[in-house]
């Protein structure tokens, strides 16, 4: 297809098994565009049997996600050409967007995660189950990582700003009326963490994606590198109190590759709070995320930068710099942002990988029978109304946010598979060690 489809457009055409599909990017979002506005779900799973089996439904998707071709009423969607094709070429770049990690076996799964989530749903469920809930949500978990992938491939297009403005637009029909109604992620930037979240063995693959990045304009790079810190700050926090018992220098070998991204995310939220006006209320916001990401590593930023930071001398002196002219006003902007117990923040939240999240929060929806109504990154970013003006406290009260970070820790404790391997919750919501974090960030920052 040469032209692009009207946005929302009509029914998705069916395709016989023998029909030449193109296989790039902007075919993708064409054929994705076609099944998301349209009411191809529906026929998906009227097709897989939803109302008459729900075992038999659960096979059907199975079958069908590790096709990538969906039986319709009418014939067969094929999705495989263009997606074993983008999947082609982002493996050639290092990553596997729709495989994960075993850190057991050390290797790629030899399944795709929509697959794997079903068939863990499966055994969860023990028999359990009726309706069209479930199944909805697992074909948009599925789609989910086809737009994944379509994201990491919009720098094979001639204008990547252009088609992951696509790809919000794809994002939105996802989780619009069409669909589970379940919400997973609010857009692109969000899409291309999941991607790469998983461990990818070649920290060269990182690198080049952040010259990508840098190639954007600075509306995206700031949506990118606001959700960036949430995501790299909840990790490497996880770490350091879980895994590598406050060794900073343990937790920095071990995670090179995240370090020059977390440079480029601290860099790029510094440069927008120092372009803003004192009185915009979007450079609170900012800080907040600047923060977010300076909790993970302080002492990476207060000096000597480490080893992970020297290729790029010029992100680093510029970042200092600006962080000092402006350290009065961050000073008593992180003061204001420091966690309290009664209100959700996402300087408490931790968590050792953000697919793990996004796992949990589909498999509570699945349990439930029921979509998630907040996406993953109302738990990474503060919002306006999240910053105390002044020196006031914020009143206490009800939160869906840490209502759900609180239900994704238990989630993530509830069974034995769930923990790391020396027996810690990979997902964490705790104020005061949050509290304890920044007041460690800001002595270390500010000399305190």
């Amino acid at each position: 297809m040469s032209a692009r489809k009207k946005r929302g457009g009509g029914r998705l055409g069916v395709l016989s098994a023998g029909t030449p599909t193109p296989s790039g990017p902007e075919q993708g979002c064409d054929a994705l565009e076609a099944l998301l506005g349209s009411d191809a779900r529906t026929r998906i799973l009227d097709a897989a049997g939803t109302e008459l089996s729900f075992t038999v439904a659960l096979v059907e998707l199975r079958d069908a996600f590790r096709s990538h071709r969906f039986r319709v009423p009418d014939g067969v969607i094929d999705l495989a050409p263009w997606v074993t094709d983008l999947d082609r070429r982002t493996r050639r770049e290092g990553f596997r967007v729709l495989q994960a990690w075993d850190h057991v076996a050390q290797r790629f799964t030899p399944d795709d995660v929509p697959v794997m989530l079903l068939e863990y749903y499966d055994y969860l469920r023990k028999g359990r189950g009726t309706g069209r809930a479930s199944p909805a949500i697992l074909l948009d978990f599925y789609l989910l990582h086809l737009l994944a992938l379509l994201a990491m491939r919009a720098w094979d297009t001639p204008h990547p700003h252009r088609t992951l403005d696509r790809i919000q637009h794809l994002v939105d029909l996802l989780q619009g009326p069409q669909g589970s109604g379940h919400q997973f992620l609010s857009g692109p930037g969000t899409l291309i963490i999941l991607a790469v979240s998983h461990f990818h063995p070649r920290d060269a693959a990182y690198d080049q994606l952040i010259q990508r990045i840098r190639g954007l304009p600075p509306r995206q790079r700031v949506d990118f590198a606001r959700v960036s810190a949430g995501v790299l700050a909840a990790h490497l926090r996880w770490g350091i109190s879980q895994m590598y018992e406050w060794d900073v220098p343990r937790m920095r070998e071990d995670n090179v590759g995240d370090y020059p991204w977390l440079l480029f995310t601290a860099a790029t939220l510094m440069d927008a709070f120092a372009s803003m006006e004192p009185g915009d209320p979007l450079r609170e916001v900012v800080g907040a995320d600047l923060l977010n990401a300076l909790t993970a590593d302080p002492e990476a930023f207060a000096g000597e930068p480490p080893r992970a930071f020297l290729p790029y001398p010029e992100d680093y002196a510029r970042f200092r710099e600006q962080f000092e002219a402006a350290a009065p006003a961050l000073r008593e902007l992180f003061h204001r942002l420091r966690p309290r117990p009664g209100l959700y923040s996402p300087l408490s939240f931790h968590f050792n990988f953000p697919h793990n999240t996004v796992v949990a929060g589909t498999t509570l929806a699945l349990l439930e029978q029921a979509p998630g109504r907040l996406p993953l990154d109302t738990l990474l970013l503060t919002r306006p109304g999240d910053i105390p003006p002044g020196s006031a406290e914020a009143p206490e009260g009800s939160d869906t946010r840490r209502a759900l970070a609180r239900a994704l820790m238990l989630y993530a404790g509830a069974r034995p598979e769930r923990l790391e391997a020396r027996g810690a919750r990979l997902i964490l919501y705790d104020p005061q060690a949050g509290d304890r974090i920044v007041a460690r960030t800001l002595e270390t920052l500010f000399r305190e």
